[in-house]
């Protein structure tokens, strides 16, 4: 007998459970009947509202879209490869051309050079002795075909973006942004590709390597004497490679834009590129000017070719060669005859000490051109570091504004608790409540900008960033369709946050606005037995019968059980909003009245079980009995 009261009472509070739990998961746990749910009038499932992202415009076979995908890693692919020649053209211009010989040079009976010796060949910077045929040849015919390799396919890459761009789409500029066409006729993207960025692209594209290869190799010829001046010219027609740099700025907008990145993250970016490339420029201009023979007065023979690493010539002075350094290869040397890594390295040493105007000492200019090249380098490199420390002081100030609000508005509570001797407990959840805030703030609409946007930006920015609560709360059913008067409610809801054991509202209280959960626990107390009813999750709602009147007081208690955040809407509100749509108005009150009503149901419910299972274990016959005299709890509820 014991047990079968003891089935009895727990099928009914197995029941109880089911109700509760259809309540606050309706969405997680999806009920098969409106009964179980508190936010379902027909169907359990409530329709979402779906955001759609722009769908991207139609293009013909063999056209590329600008936004899509393989245009976008295209892109980046360009992008690496246009740093790589901002650093690499000025490196090889300054630390290699200038110390490299042709293969006559490297021949040459002014250098007392034999095709046996060994000694002599190495001494001749960009020159190497090949024991195979003991012929001493110029250095990039030796050693440096794999570069030679990778700069002939870096140049057939750019030759390909020049073909693909005559196969990219682009958007028409009519002066509105909204309004731009994307434009997919081949024709026309031919004729403004080639009014635009072709003739840059062009000369950024030229294979100059593969040609000055050519020129060395034919300049053993003695029927090409042109040739080895042409070689020469070449070396500063390479710099028609930077033309390409033009387009680092349109890139980078166009990824930051695909990625989302952070404006500010690009900024910072932005100023270090733009100092490390003036003090690599700056390295490579001070080297160059240290390494030019034609500067220099050779104490060797008549009309013998001098420059600054020519160590059986004697070489006259500059910077590199009477500036000591230990190197671990070569012992104590100097930068004239250090190895290439060692000469960078005190190139840039050098720029980066006369940009931030430090300015050891250690290296001085030595001739007429030096001495002018470093004035006008400290004026370029003072007012670039001054640009670059200025902008990137504001950006860290930007960035650390909500910081800096946030600990003014620590020392100051901190301050007044202090002043009028708050206790302890009450300061510690004072913290607690503010460094919470801090690390989760809650999305505000409160921002300058807003208001500059065109209405329809609005909308569309509100409905996106509110998405979560328009596909779980179906009072905003009625308003699919009616985006602008969505968005007027939405833009109205103000957020809060709560933390363990906060009330969002007391028994009794009035209701004038609702509860939206984003995150978080809300716990609901029955008034009586002070038990928790309920537990409402993500998604949930409370506070609709503000909608009703003569209901708007609240039969139980609702408080946080763990830290959540809650928007909120008022009452006065939804009217001002819906002022000129009362059937709308009407028929959120219909929604708000059928759930409030399957609400106050359930609570009965609870307050009902609650008593019985005071008495003890008790038959269903007997629980039913219990039901059919409460006072407030009638036949309907078990029949719904």
């Amino acid at each position: 007998m014991a047990k079968r009261k003891q089935k009895g009472f727990w099928f009914w509070q197995k029941t109880f459970k089911r109700i509760i739990e259809g309540i606050a998961y309706q969405h997680a746990q999806g009920a098969n009947s409106v009964w179980w749910s508190l936010d379902g009038l027909e169907n359990d499932d409530t329709e979402n509202l779906q955001f759609e992202e722009v769908k991207q415009e139609h293009v013909p076979p063999l056209i590329l879209h600008p936004s899509g995908s393989f245009r976008a890693v295209w892109d980046l692919l360009v992008l690496i490869l246009l740093f790589y020649f901002l650093f690499s053209i000025p490196f090889l211009m300054s630390f290699v051309d200038t110390q490299t010989k042709t293969q006559s040079e490297c021949t040459s009976k002014d250098l007392n050079l034999t095709n046996t010796s060994t000694e002599y060949c190495e001494v001749v910077v960009g020159c190497s002795f090949v024991l195979e045929n003991s012929t001493c040849v110029y250095y990039a015919d030796a050693q440096n075909a794999p570069f030679f390799i990778w700069t002939t396919a870096v140049d057939f890459f750019f030759f390909t973006d020049l073909l693909l761009n005559f196969r990219t789409a682009y958007y028409e500029k009519d002066g509105s942004m909204s309004n731009q066409k994307l434009v997919v006729n081949g024709n026309k993207i031919a004729k403004h590709y080639l009014q635009t960025w072709f003739w840059v692209d062009f000369g950024g594209s030229l294979p100059i390597d593969f040609i000055m290869r050519y020129a060395q190799q034919a300049s053993k010829n003695s029927q090409y004497v042109f040739l080895p001046k042409l070689f020469r010219f070449l070396k500063i027609v390479r710099l028609l490679k930077l033309l390409r740099a033009a387009r680092i700025g349109k890139i980078i907008k166009n990824l930051q834009e695909r990625a989302h990145i952070k404006p500010s993250a690009i900024q910072i970016l932005q100023l270090a590129f733009i100092f490390l490339m003036v003090a690599h420029v700056m390295a490579c201009t001070l080297f160059a000017l240290g390494t030019q023979y034609s500067d220099f007065t050779c104490k060797g023979q008549a009309g013998s070719i001098c420059s600054a690493s020519d160590v059986k010539n004697n070489v006259g002075k500059s910077w590199t060669t009477t500036t000591s350094i230990i190197s671990k290869s070569n012992g104590e040397t100097t930068v004239a005859l250090a190895p290439l890594s060692t000469q960078y390295m005190m190139s840039i040493y050098w720029a980066i000490t006369t940009m931030t105007t430090v300015g050891y000492g250690d290296i001085k200019p030595i001739t007429e051109v030096e001495v002018l090249a470093v004035l006008f380098s400290m004026l370029i490199g003072a007012t670039t570091f001054s640009y670059v420390v200025g902008n990137m002081a504001t950006l860290l100030v930007k960035l650390d504004t909500r910081a800096g609000a946030f600990k003014e508005k620590i020392e100051k509570t901190t301050k007044f608790m202090y002043e009028n001797q708050v206790p302890k407990y009450i300061m510690h959840k004072i913290e607690k409540y503010f460094d919470y805030a801090f690390n989760n703030p809650i999305l505000n609409f409160d921002f300058p900008g807003l208001e500059d946007l065109s209405p329809s930006l609005q909308n569309e920015l509100v409905m996106y960033l509110r998405k979560d609560i328009l596909s779980s709360v179906p009072i905003f059913d009625c308003l699919q369709g009616k985006q602008q008067l969505l968005a007027s409610i939405l833009q109205r809801l103000i957020p809060f946050q709560y933390g363990p054991g906060d009330f969002l509202f007391h028994v009794e209280d009035f209701s004038n606005e609702i509860f939206f959960i984003v995150d978080g626990e809300i716990d609901i107390i029955e008034s009586e037995t002070r038990e928790i009813a309920s537990t409402f999750r993500r998604g949930n709602y409370l506070g609709e019968n503000c909608l009703l009147p003569g209901q708007e007081r609240f039969p139980f208690s609702a408080r946080a059980r763990r830290w959540s955040d809650i928007l909120k809407v008022s009452h006065e509100d939804l009217k001002t909003v819906l002022f000129h749509f009362p059937n709308i108005l009407s028929e959120m009150q219909m929604v708000a009245q059928t759930r409030w009503s399957r609400m106050i149901c359930a609570l009965e419910f609870h307050k009902t079980l609650s008593k019985a299972r005071s008495r003890g274990a008790v038959t269903g016959e007997q629980l039913l009995d219990i039901f059919a005299h409460s006072d407030t709890f009638t036949a309907e509820v078990i029949c719904s």
